[in-house]
């Protein structure tokens, strides 16, 4: 099984294979830079999620199993500005 993440930070990647690892324990990830089509800061689940998906296609294109894509964004809750990040799993279908 290989997985490619869409990034090459190394939280995003670590997340990825200790997940990974859990279901087959054999898992080659690794991480590649792709555009993420959204601004740097996304704002809004709509735009996050866009971003997320974005990249796990991306690096599902270059030759990976499973592509995953994880962005963080922001977003007013309650009148306060909160963080959250969405992940995207991309198999080609």
């Amino acid at each position: 099984m290989k997985i490619m993440v869409g990034s090459q930070n190394a939280a995003k990647m670590g997340a990825a294979r200790s997940a990974a690892a859990a279901y087959w324990p054999e898992v080659q990830v690794d991480g590649a830079d792709v555009d993420s089509g959204v601004p740097g800061q996304p704002i809004g689940l709509e735009q996050t999620t866009q971003g997320a998906l974005n990249r796990a296609r991306a690096a599902y294109a270059l030759g990976a199993d499973l592509g995953i894509g994880l962005e963080g964004g922001v977003m007013e809750m309650a009148g306060r500005m909160v963080l959250f990040g969405v992940v995207g799993v991309f198999d080609g279908e």
